[in-house]
């Protein structure tokens, strides 16, 4: 239609660059900037803001842009194409930029300030979003509805952040925006973010007229919270409201109902997507096939994966994810298929495949890694490896050492590690580890464990010491490994002192394994009563927790 006007105006042309930049074709639209200046017209800053808020636009035009609108005079005329050019040095990371250019915007509307909070809200600048908030106070600016969501978007979990919000709240209602729904949703969602249940669920009771998306935000943050039986609830009371659920709505409580692998509730959810018509799309038909899969119906979840019209990586991951649990021969038919579609795996695709794969497949899959470039890949090459060792391949695990010249990733080091651990060669575990720059508590661990199986009790010791001053923080099984250098060497003293530093550590409440642990060191150590009392504070005792205290009630008792 453009093409046959007659007389093209600066509006004309401003609605379809406008438009091609909203279809994030920036070729077209680019073209169309250079074809309206060549036939006379000048740019306007509504064709600048459109480009400059393209998503698409690269750093380089957007330059151009910048440069133009400055000489054009339309950079100091208003705050529209400041405002745009906001937005388009965030997209690029380029924060140097962002803040000259709104500190040297000649006109910056409530707009201007509200896109600004929001860009630095929603990327961490927490502290420049609030000090800017309160310039805009202190200005005497009248507040917008759009203000408190910026400043919202920035808080994230603190005691602090907390706060912050409940002061905010109480500035909304002052400034009359205090049943503004958009504001109020997006106050619960910094809660939310924030981790305080009980003021978003205070919050959420006192919403005048709670919309699809405030019920979505709190069902989302109850699943994350390990509440999903809660989620269900609150879904039906969607439904008895007469309220639309949304694409959200159905991936939050299909989620609720992969955690708690009841299978008629995910059925009837299902049912419900049906009747929404949304079992075509790619993101509830995702969170279906992980609900399928999780229960065991791989066969449901292979239908759902049919259903759906624009598959994507993370679809087709799902699928893989489900077969590998199950059959690991069509997992790996599935990424056959995958590739040959066009779709690139990536390291989710090739890790749910080593999961389960046979050692017959294995060298293919090897290959495979190699010839898409992922066999450097952390987390493919952990997978990769102990794939390898699952399968007793241990020659082909080891030689991941040399190929890659003891410059392994801390988890294939580990895995590694592990086996020498296993095979009785303590010092090439402890060697290879030492190589670390970043050491986890599992390196720690199996290194402590390598000095203990050695009888090297100092070094133990030692290391101990080292990684409790490295502020590493030391799990049951390091207590485990040091406590067995107590028990041999009878130090009751030092053993405990480590019973209370478990327990101040979160580790009161110990396993039924680290609990008779305890009680072998106390046992041996001559400390009868504590080695009972730790009998009675163990909630599931098992066959050895009953033997080794009897053992030592009895060496007691014989020795009278």
């Amino acid at each position: 239609m453009f093409n046959c006007m007659p007389h093209r105006t600066i509006v004309s042309y401003n609605t379809l660059i406008i438009a091609y930049c909203r279809l994030g074709d920036v070729d077209n639209a680019w073209d169309l900037l250079s074809h309206m200046r060549r036939s006379g017209f000048v740019p306007t800053q509504y064709t600048l803001t459109g480009l400059l808020s393209c998503e698409f636009l690269n750093l380089s035009l957007g330059a151009q842009l910048q440069a133009l609108s400055i000489r054009n005079g339309l950079f100091d005329a208003d705050s529209f194409v400041g405002t745009a050019l906001l937005g388009l040095f965030a997209r690029h990371g380029c924060w140097d930029e962002v803040f000259s250019a709104f500190e040297y915007m000649p006109q910056k509307s409530l707009v201007t300030w509200n896109s600004m909070m929001s860009l630095l809200g929603r990327n961490g600048f927490v502290e420049e979003c609030k000090i800017l908030f309160h310039d805009l106070v202190r200005m005497g600016k009248s507040l917008s509805e759009g203000s408190f969501v910026a400043v919202l978007s920035g808080l994230v979990y603190s005691e602090e952040d907390l706060e912050y919000g409940e002061q905010i709240h109480g500035l909304m209602v002052k400034c009359g925006f205090g049943c503004e729904i958009t504001a109020l949703n997006s106050l619960i969602s910094a809660y939310v973010r924030c981790k305080a249940m009980f003021a978003v669920e205070r919050l959420f009771e006192q919403v005048p007229v709670q919309n699809v998306v405030s019920w979505n935000i709190v069902m989302d943050a109850l699943v994350k919270g390990e509440r999903p039986m809660t989620t269900l609830e609150l879904f039906l009371n969607i439904l008895s409201r007469g309220l639309m659920p949304t694409q959200v709505t159905f991936v939050v409580v299909i989620e609720s109902c992969s955690c708690l692998r009841i299978l008629v509730f995910g059925e009837s959810v299902h049912a419900k997507v049906i009747r929404s018509g949304f079992e075509t799309d790619v993101i509830v038909g995702t969170a279906l096939i992980d609900f399928y899969a999780k229960c065991d119906k791989i066969i449901s979840a292979h239908k759902c994966f049919d259903q759906i019209e624009e598959k994507n990586l993370v679809s087709w991951n799902a699928l893989i994810v489900g077969y590998s649990n199950i059959c690991s021969s069509i997992a790996i038919l599935l990424l056959q298929e995958m590739l040959q579609l066009g779709y690139s795996p990536n390291e989710f695709s090739f890790s749910a495949v080593l999961k389960s794969s046979s050692a017959s497949s294995l060298h293919q899959l090897h290959g495979l890694i190699i010839r898409v470039g992922y066999d450097s890949n952390e987390y493919v090459l952990s997978s990769l490896v102990l794939s390898y060792t699952r399968n007793g391949l241990i020659n082909e695990a080891l030689s991941f050492v040399d190929e890659f010249e003891n410059l392994l990733p801390v988890v294939s080091s580990n895995i590694i590690a592990g086996i020498y651990n296993r095979t009785c060669e303590y010092y090439e575990a402890i060697k290879l580890l030492f190589l670390l720059e970043e050491p986890d508590v599992v390196s720690w661990n199996i290194v402590i464990s390598a000095w203990a199986r050695s009888n090297d009790y100092d070094k133990v010791f030692a290391l101990f010491k080292h990684m409790h001053s490295a502020c590493i923080l030391p799990d049951s099984y390091t207590f485990m490994s040091v406590l067995s250098g107590c028990t041999k060497l009878c130090r009751l003293d030092l053993g405990t002192s480590l019973h209370g530093l478990a327990i101040k550590t979160n580790l009161g409440n110990f396993d039924t394994f680290f609990g008779n642990v305890l009680i072998d060191m106390y046992g041996k150590c001559g400390s009868i009563d504590s080695a009972v009392k730790v009998f009675e504070e163990i909630m599931h005792k098992n066959m050895i927790t009953w033997t080794i205290t009897n053992h030592c009630t009895w060496v007691e008792w014989s020795c009278l």
